[in-house]
């Protein structure tokens, strides 16, 4: 599957490159149709997922709850904290991240975690902070404070030696572990391979399509691949009833998103729109980090 979706990213870039640019509202449509399609069943998952991992002791009204309290909780420290929220949520989208395209990584100890951790603040930083002045523009509809607006400038100014830092730092932990642990040797070389073209593709990829490519395409499919796997390693389900069940939890909540999609189309921009759902899928991921942790520790456990 991985090499599937790189060659669907080399075209993409050979599209793009040769045929002619994608404008921001083909971007964005590409977007939106991959959240609807890919983003939220991937993240609809989660009630089964945990369902999975309770077994018999497993109470809807009590994960819902829960589920929810974590979203809120998210969603207040962002209103009042926006910068160490977003701080702390880079961090951890950069781990989960790391930990669905690294399965072969052992998290059982601090040098696999931060080969986890390095790889996906890396790619984060080529998208966010490779495209400068894409992203600008786009912050610039979040009205930031004068001190909020010069750590960003900072960020920005900075970002080679963030990118250097985090890329080395990568390459020494995965040094490291490939030393420590020789039986993953054999996987290295391709582990290497991988990370250089994702590099290279989000790099040149204009912002939105990268974005979409990275976070959308590759990893919801990467994610909804180990979802079925955790799901279906007992027997105790089948593929057809997995995907009826998502399908439910998804219509529900794509009736939400659509509607409010379809609302903010008539007042905003569609940057202000991107913003806004980036926004809301931070918040709505929140709580999906904690779940998704948990089922690939269980599924590295059973490795």
């Amino acid at each position: 599957m991985k090499f599937i979706l790189l060659a669907t990213g080399v075209a993409l870039l050979v599209v793009q490159r040769s045929v002619g640019s994608f404008d921001t509202d083909l971007q964005f449509t590409l977007f939106l149709i991959g959240i609807v399609v890919l983003g939220v069943p991937h993240g609809a998952a989660d009630i089964l997922v945990e369902q999975k991992q309770h077994g018999q002791a497993f109470r809807p009204a009590r994960s819902l709850i829960g589920y929810v309290s974590r979203l809120l909780a998210f969603a207040l420290l962002l209103w009042l904290f926006p910068v160490v929220g977003a701080a702390l949520f880079l961090i951890f989208s950069a781990y989960h991240f790391g930990e669905t395209d690294l399965t072969g990584i052992r998290t059982d100890n601090r040098l696999g975690q931060s080969v986890v951790l390095f790889y996906g603040i890396a790619l984060l930083g080529i998208v966010l902070l490779g495209h400068a002045d894409e992203v600008r523009p786009i912050l610039a509809v979040l009205d930031l404070t004068p001190g909020q607006a010069i750590w960003m400038e900072r960020l920005f100014s900075a970002r080679l030696f963030i990118l250097g830092a985090a890329m080395a730092l990568f390459f020494t932990c995965c040094f490291a572990y490939f030393l420590l642990h020789p039986e993953a040797r054999q996987h290295g070389g391709d582990l290497l391979a991988r990370f250089a073209l994702l590099v290279l593709l989000l790099h040149f990829m204009p912002l939105l399509l990268g974005f979409t490519f990275y976070f959308v395409l590759w990893h919801s499919l990467l994610s909804l691949s180990d979802i079925l796997r955790f799901l279906r390693r007992d027997g105790d389900l089948t593929t057809r009833k997995i995907v009826g069940r998502m399908a439910i939890f998804s219509v529900l909540a794509l009736g939400g998103i659509l509607f409010l999609a379809f609302v903010g189309s008539l007042y905003a921009s569609s940057q202000a729109m991107v913003v806004a759902i980036v926004i809301g899928l931070a918040v709505l991921t929140a709580p999906h980090l904690g779940v998704m942790h948990d089922m690939y520790a269980r599924l590295r456990s059973r490795a």
